[in-house]
This record gives structure tokens, sequence and C-alpha cells, in this order.
């Protein structure tokens, strides 16, 4: 299962959610149910329209104001941060994402637009951090796609899947088929839940917010999938040793693009991240590259050595081989011959022996 932090242009969730439902992909769908209820969608409206209320009176005759002025070194990081914070919510508010259109089924639309409503306000209150939402990937077994009955059973996943969640969890999923033909399930899902009785976000959910939590769910995900289709991802080749990772961030990718393997993994460049969360997510990541490489090695050596024991066992057998043979068809002119013979089979038999002992 992966887990990570979700952000699209100006906090529209909507960009991605539309990527989920692209054409040329299953076309499944599922939500959760605090998407479907009507009071909390009628929640989201009157918010969105409180949102705009609000900005218009702080700021609606002085936005142009700000928009046309230019700012300069001598202005100080606060009038920086003022337009910035200015521009950012009038855009926010005014509910121009640039990709929200999506030419599908109604249902499709809908949920498209409940998504962008919660994008936007999460961010507009702060209370999601820089992040829309999180992006969601659980593998699916290959083997379904050949299976006759596997569309009812990934339909089936899909649903075990969802229910494993909040059901006051704003929640979307999708099925997809990646380059490789990889079934997997993916989604989006909002940071917070929703009180629909006090009409707030509340706190962040442990299942997402502790890594007890999302142990947990990690492990509530794969069963529910073994459950509903009768298989599961391959899982038994993972190393129970495996260092395990429970922090998920954006900037890991960064990382990873911006050293090489060698690099990465002296975990040298650590100190430069000043984000804990993000530090912390690398930190597991390096751990992992430096437990693949370490095993990688080990495995190298094993079969080293192995490749000296089946040379050294094929020598013994040729060096017996000749020495039957010679003993058998051994002249007095063919003599010396043999014996030289001999002589550089156990020669080269001690020698394997030697790389086998150091080798083990």
């Amino acid at each position: 299962m992966k887990l990570q932090g979700c952000t699209t242009e100006h906090g529209n969730a909507s960009a991605f959610v539309g990527y989920l439902m692209r054409s040329g992909e299953t076309g499944l769908l599922c939500v959760s149910e605090i998407m479907r209820d009507e009071i909390f969608q009628q929640d989201l409206e009157n918010l969105q329209r409180h949102q705009k209320d609000d900005f218009i009176r702080q700021f609606g005759e002085k936005l142009d104001w700000w928009r046309h002025r230019e700012l300069t070194e001598k202005d100080s990081p606060k009038v920086h941060a003022n337009k910035a914070r200015v521009l950012a919510r009038a855009v926010l508010v005014e509910d121009k994402g640039t990709t929200r259109k999506i030419h599908r089924t109604p249902e499709h639309t809908r949920v498209q637009e409940v998504v962008h409503s919660i994008s936007l306000t999460q961010r507009f209150h702060q209370t999601a951090g820089k992040a829309a939402g999180k992006e969601f990937i659980e593998p699916l077994p290959k083997s379904l796609l050949t299976d006759p009955d596997g569309a009812e059973k990934i339909k089936a996943a899909v649903l075990a899947v969802r229910n494993c969640f909040p059901s006051n969890l704003p929640l979307v999923l999708t099925v997809h088929v990646d380059g490789g033909h990889n079934p997997h399930l993916q989604g989006w899902l909002s940071e917070k839940t929703w009180n629909v009785e006090n009409k707030r976000w509340d706190k962040p959910h442990e299942l997402l917010d502790t890594a007890a939590g999302l142990e947990k769910l990690w492990g509530d995900v794969a069963k529910a999938v073994t459950d509903a289709t009768g298989t599961s991802f391959n899982r038994n080749t993972d190393d129970p040793v495996r260092p395990k990772r429970t922090v998920f961030h954006p900037r890991t990718a960064y990382w990873v693009q911006q050293y090489k393997h060698d690099d990465l993994i002296t975990g040298d460049f650590l100190r430069l991240e000043q984000n804990p969360k993000a530090r912390e997510a690398v930190r597991q990541l390096v751990e992992q590259v430096r437990y693949d490489r370490d095993k990688m090695l080990q495995l190298k050596s094993v079969a080293r050595f192995n490749d000296v024991i089946s040379i050294a066992e094929e020598t013994n057998g040729l060096f017996k081989s000749q020495a039957g043979h010679t003993i058998k068809g051994a002249t007095a002119s063919s003599a010396t011959s043999s014996a030289n013979e001999i002589t550089a089979a156990m020669e080269q038999c001690s020698y394997v022996n030697r790389k086998a002992n150091k080798s083990r």
C-alpha cells in the first residue's frame, strides 16, 4: 500500500480526480458514504459561499490594487507574504479550476465537484497544510485480468477496500491498469474527516496520522483484497526483516532524482532537509535502499560460492576419471605425460578448494 500527499495547482484536487477517471481506464468509481450525504454537500457549498463573501468583504476593493502592485526589495517579507496570500485565496474563492471538465457520466462530474469543494474548503481554512488530500495506491493480483470472474472480483475488492476507511472520511477509489498491465486500486482521500453535526472538519484520523494507524490500515486493506478476490498480490516475496516505510512525503522523489544510487545510500544529504516529516520519510527510504544493496551483495556472494563449489566438484570428477583412465592404460612411454596431467589436475583442484574456503 502506498499513501502520500497529493497536491495540485492552486489546491484543486479535482484535477487529480479527473486523472483517476480519465478515458481509457476501467471507469469503475467508488466513494465513501459521506461523499453522497446531502447535508455534507450542502455544508460544503455553504462554506464556500461564506468564504467568498468574507473574502470580498475584506479584500474585494483592494484586490485589483494587490494584483497590480509591484513589490520591490524594499517591501518587507510580510508584505510579500500578504500579496501571495490574497492572490492565492482569490483563485480559490473564484473557483477557476482549469481542468475540472470531464466527459463521463453526471455521477463522475458530481464527484469531481464535491472533491473540488473539499479541496478549496480545506485550503481556505488551512486545515490540511499545503496538501489537498492524499494519494492512495494498492496493487491487485494480476491473475484477475485473465480470471473469467475477474471483473466481479475487482468490483468486490473496491467496495471492500472502501470499507476499510472511516465512513465520514471523503474518499474516491477507482481501478487503473498501468503500462505493464498491472491492475491497482488508486484513489484520493481527504486528510481529515467531516463532522456532519458540527459542520466542521475534525482532526486527522489516526489511521492516516500515526505509524500504528498506517500499519493497521495496510493490513486491513491487504486482507480486504484477499477476502474479496480469493487471491492476493504476491507479498510472500517480501522480506519480513526489510525496513518498513510508515512515513511518505513528496520530497522523497526530489532527493531520489537529485542523487545517484551510491550517493543516496550514504544519507549525508538528510541534514539538508528541514521538514521533519520529509526527513523521516527519506531516512526510511534510505534504510530500505541500503538493506536491498546489502542483500543483493549477500546473494551474489552466495552465488559465487556455489559456482566455486560446482567447479571444485567438476574438477574432482575429472581428476578421478583421468586418474582411473591413466592407471588402466598407462604404458612406459605415456607414464610421464599422464603423471604431469594428474599433477596439473591436483593443482587446479587445490586452487579451487582454496577459493571455496575463502568465499565460505
